[in-house]
C-alpha cells in the first residue's frame, strides 16, 4: 500500500549517532534548499497525490499552490506524475519554491527558480529504504527531470565535519546573482545506520551553524535546576524560528506573518514545540538524561517563540 509518508527527519551533523555516518564510503552532499517540503505517489487507486511535509494535500487544502500546479499540464508536472505511474511503489520528494513568489525565506534565489519543484530523494516502498541518489537520478534523467535535481555538491571518501562544513560555505545552488550563500546542506551515507539501525541524515544550516558557536563559547551547559531554559536557549535558535515563521505563512498562504492573529501565533508556537520535541534524543544524550519538567520547557519554548515575534 503506497499512502502519504513524512520525509525523514534530517538531523545535526553534529549529533553523535549522525557525525558517524562521516566513516562511510561515499556520503553524498547535497546543497539544502529553502522552500516548502513536498511529495508525490500513487494511491492504491492508481492516482496521483501530493503533500506538503506534514499532510496530504487535496484541491479544497493546497499548500502554496503546489498541487495545482502538479496537476496541471506543465511539462514538468507531468514527467513527475508519469514517474509514479510507471514506479508505483517510489514516493518522491522535493522542496518547492513557490509559484508567484518565493516561500521560503531566501528570497534571493534566481527567478527562473519560481514554479519548479527540485528534487531530493525518493522512497521505495517494495524494499523500504531510501535509493541512492546515484540510482534515482540516473533512472529520473529519462523523463527529462535532471534540470529540477536539488544539486550534488560533493561526494567524499570519509570525511570530516570541516570537510563538509566547507562544502557548505560554497553552497550557490539557484543563486547565481545573489551575495548570499544558501541555508546549509545535507548528508547521506546509503548503508549507513545508526546503532538502533535507523537510516539518519545529517545537515549543516549556516545561520544555525553559527548561532550554536555563540552559545559554545558563552559557556559549557551542565545539568542542573533550571535546565528547561537552558535547553530552549541552546536548541531554539533564532534561524529555526525565523524558518517556522516563514512555514506558517506558506500554510495559512499569507504574504506576511500576523502578529495580531491568534492562529498565526498559535501555528508558530507549535511549530517550534514540535521541532524541539524532535531534538529530544539529542538533548537526553547531551544533558546525560535528565529530569526534565516539559510544562516548564514548553512555557520556556513559548517565552522564546513570544520574545521573537516581538510580542513580550
Amino acid at each position: 500500500m503506497t499512502s502519504y509518508r513524512k520525509y525523514i527527519h534530517v538531523e545535526r551533523l553534529d549529533k553523535e549517532d549522525v557525525s558517524e555516518m562521516l566513516q562511510s564510503n561515499p556520503v553524498y552532499v547535497t546543497a539544502k534548499v529553502d522552500g516548502t517540503n513536498c511529495v508525490i505517489w500513487l494511491d492504491d487507486d492508481g492516482k496521483v497525490q501530493c503533500g506538503s511535509r506534514t499532510r496530504q494535500l487535496s484541491e479544497f487544502s493546497d499548500n502554496a499552490g503546489f498541487r495545482a500546479w502538479l496537476m496541471s499540464d506543465h511539462a514538468e508536472a507531468v514527467a513527475l506524475r508519469q514517474v509514479v505511474i510507471d514506479y508505483p511503489g517510489w514516493v518522491v520528494y522535493g522542496e518547492w519554491l513557490g509559484f508567484a513568489k518565493f516561500v521560503g525565506q531566501i528570497k534571493t534565489y534566481d527567478s527562473t527558480a519560481k514554479g519548479h519543484m527540485y528534487i531530493f530523494d525518493v522512497y521505495d516502498t517494495d524494499s523500504e529504504c531510501y535509493l541512492a541518489d546515484p540510482e534515482w537520478r540516473a533512472e529520473l534523467k529519462g523523463y527529462g527531470l535532471e534540470p529540477y535535481y536539488v544539486e550534488l555538491l560533493a561526494v567524499l571518501d570519509h570525511p570530516t565535519y570541516d570537510d563538509v562544513l566547507q562544502i557548505a560555505k560554497t553552497n550557490k545552488f539557484l543563486l547565481t546573482h545573489a551575495e548570499n550563500l544558501g541555508e546549509g546542506v545535507v548528508c547521506k551515507a546509503p548503508n549507513y545506520r545508526n546503532k538502533w539501525g535507523h537510516t539518519v541524515y545529517g545537515k549543516i544550516v549556516l545561520e544555525d551553524f553559527k548561532a550554536r558557536m555563540k552559545q559554545n563559547k558563552k559557556k559549557e551547559v551542565v545539568a542542573r535546576e533550571g535546565i528547561e531554559s537552558d535547553i530552549v536557549d541552546f536548541w531554539v535558535t533564532e534561524a529555526e524560528m525565523t524558518k517556522a515563521k516563514a512555514k506558517v505563512c506558506v500554510a495559512l498562504e499569507a504574504d506576511e506573518f500576523d502578529k495580531k492573529n491568534g492562529k498565526f501565533i498559535g501555528y508558530f508556537l507549535e511549530m517550534i514545540w514540535k521541532d524541539l520535541l524532535e531534538e529530544m534524543s539529542a538533548i537526553c544524550k547531551q544533558y546525560k538524561n535528565p529530569i526534565i519538567d516539559f510544562r516548564l520547557l514548553r512555557n520556556a519554548s513559548n517565552i522564546k517563540g513570544r520574545k521573537f515575534l516581538g510580542l513580550i
